[in-house]
């Protein structure tokens, strides 16, 4: 009869498997939950710095926009374009 040995399983993060002292799939479990939270951390991060950076642009801006009569919303994307030149156009040649 031919018996047939198993090659112990290896573990992709077997340091810190020991280091934790559990089992590999717990230990994978920890790791992944680990890197999510460290990616929403860091997410919310930037979105915290680049508020902030627009804040203090828009804050920067603000008085030459009040100055030149800019409404708000228009100071980063500029003057709203109408249509209706456009539209009598298009009425004349139905």
């Amino acid at each position: 009869m031919l018996t047939v040995l198993a090659a112990p399983r290896q573990c992709s993060v077997e340091g810190f498997r020991q280091l934790l002292n559990v089992e590999c799939d717990t230990a994978i479990v920890v790791a992944n939950l680990m890197g999510v939270c460290g990616f929403v951390i860091i997410m919310c991060i930037a979105i915290i710095i680049i508020k902030r950076r627009y804040t203090l642009y828009t804050s920067a801006v603000q008085p030459t926009a009040r100055e030149l009569h800019v409404a708000r919303g228009q100071i980063l994307c500029g003057p709203r374009r109408t249509t209706k030149k456009y539209k009598n156009y298009s009425q004349r040649w139905v």
